[in-house]
């Protein structure tokens, strides 16, 4: 199981696009009108992600709540990388002209809102996994566990910060020297304006799909969770009377 949630981890490290927002909005989207406001490249990354993950907040708060209504923290985070799947991919073909990236903003508003609740299932899983290891072996491995976390957790950071730094490379990415008033259009190579939309939308898409490959493979039911609670608590039980 420490596996597998593990994996599945390093598989969402591939969606580099969310770290390609800003390049996106820069030199696709230099600036739009909303209500009379102009927004510039930088405010509508800040506005992108205030409405794309602030609603993650409800789903934090009612991470139990979410947790009996799909049977599991497992399936919870099936659900989560679904919504993530079904919302990228609606704003990928939505696109972004004129008013079209803000419908897409909400859709995925909508669609993050369940995803608060995914740290909360992970450290759930993990919790288990050394539940589950000391029901088979007799000893408990918090220190191991949690220290793979933390490890694993940097390793994806590295690996979506590579990944993002190469595919620039690899579209012909051109820093461009920021100027008052300046526009960006026009100003990056026929690839980087080809791909940079479907890199930023469709790499978490792709990288929900492949996190949702180890989770299917986690057989731990609630039945047996429960089975091998009750069994770790009489095994202690017993060890007290004995000492």
């Amino acid at each position: 199981m420490l596996m597998l949630v593990t994996l599945s981890n390093l598989f969402g490290s591939l969606a580099f696009g969310n770290s390609l927002v800003t390049y996106f909005f820069k030199y696709k989207m230099p600036e739009i009108s909303i209500a009379g406001f102009v927004l510039g490249p930088l405010t509508l990354t800040t506005v992108y992600g205030a409405i794309t993950y602030a609603p993650s907040f409800l789903g934090m708060i009612f991470a139990d709540k979410l947790k009996v209504k799909f049977g599991g923290y497992r399936n919870l985070l099936i659900f989560i990388q679904i919504c993530t799947i079904v919302g990228k991919v609606l704003a990928w073909i939505i696109g972004f002209e004129g008013n079209n990236i803000l419908i897409g903003m909400l859709i995925m508003a909508v669609c993050s809102i369940p995803s608060g609740a995914a740290s909360i299932a992970q450290t759930s899983l993990f919790c288990d996994s050394v539940d589950y290891m000391e029901w088979k072996t007799g000893k408990r491995t918090e220190g191991v566990t949690f220290a793979m976390q933390t490890f694993f957790t940097k390793i994806s950071s590295g690996i979506t910060g590579s990944l993002a730094t190469l595919s620039l490379s690899i579209l012909g990415y051109v820093a461009v020297e920021d100027v008052e008033g300046a526009v960006y259009l026009g100003t990056q190579t026929q690839a980087f304006e080809n791909w940079i939309w479907p890199l930023t939308m469709l790499t978490p898409a792709i990288a929900a799909v492949l996190y949702i490959i180890p989770l299917l493979l986690i057989k731990y039911t609630p039945e047996q969770k429960a089975q091998v609670e009750k069994e770790l608590a009489e095994r202690r039980a017993k060890a007290e009377t004995i000492e």
